[in-house]
């Protein structure tokens, strides 16, 4: 049952660019890690994470922390700093999901 839980979630990206009044959609995606909203054990996984997180990004990227969830807001004035960002920040995280994985 708790696998249910964990599988065939989809999710997509919206960016908004304010200055031309314009909306980008990414395609649907799976979602094949974290804790759905709503589980009865989402607060006990997401304390360790939220914990561990934000010292593992230390830089590159804005951590926004409410309730029971977490984003990372990366900005840039141009297309290639934010790509090199996000990029620093997505080896960041794979970096801890290898060290906590095992």
């Amino acid at each position: 049952m708790f696998e249910s839980y964990l599988r065939d979630r989809y999710q997509r990206v919206q960016i908004t660019n304010s200055n031309l009044n314009q909306n980008t959609l990414s395609k649907w995606a799976e979602v094949k890690h974290g804790v759905p909203q709503g589980l009865n054990l989402g607060p006990l996984l997401f304390l360790p994470y939220v914990s561990v997180l934000p010292k593992v990004i230390k830089s590159k990227a804005t951590h926004i922390l409410f309730a029971d969830d977490t984003s990372k807001l990366i900005t840039k004035p141009n297309t290639t700093e934010l790509q090199n960002n996000i990029n620093v920040v997505f080896k960041q995280i794979y970096g801890l999901k290898q060290t906590y994985s095992h």
